[in-house]
């Protein structure tokens, strides 16, 4: 097994309450994978010239299915509203991946 990661912004792009999207993601995390550690972090990014900050939640994970640990990201991205989703895989990569 290896570890993989999945972060996930507090709250929406507009200071919206999506703590569905984390209750929905800690419940398939634990479903699939047996267990998850969740850490509080604070990121930034710059787009279009804008740095922006915000606080987030690093779901950690043991497993190996990348595809399964993709799935759950890029639903709960969109869960959550959000234009993009990070994560990180079982061997290490690091996706930003658009949410559809």
């Amino acid at each position: 097994m290896r570890e993989g990661k999945i972060i996930l912004p507090v709250e929406g792009n507009k200071g919206e309450d999506i703590s569905a999207a984390h209750v929905w993601l800690t419940r398939m995390l634990i479903r699939y994978f047996g267990g998850l550690t969740v850490q509080d972090a604070r990121g930034s990014w710059l787009d279009q010239g804008r740095v922006y900050t915000e606080d987030v939640k690093v779901y950690v994970v043991a497993g190996s299915s990348r595809n399964q640990l993709r799935r759950y990201a890029l639903k709960a991205g969109c869960e959550a509203g959000q234009k993009s989703i990070y994560w990180v895989d079982f061997d290490g990569n690091v996706h930003i991946e658009e949410v559809y």
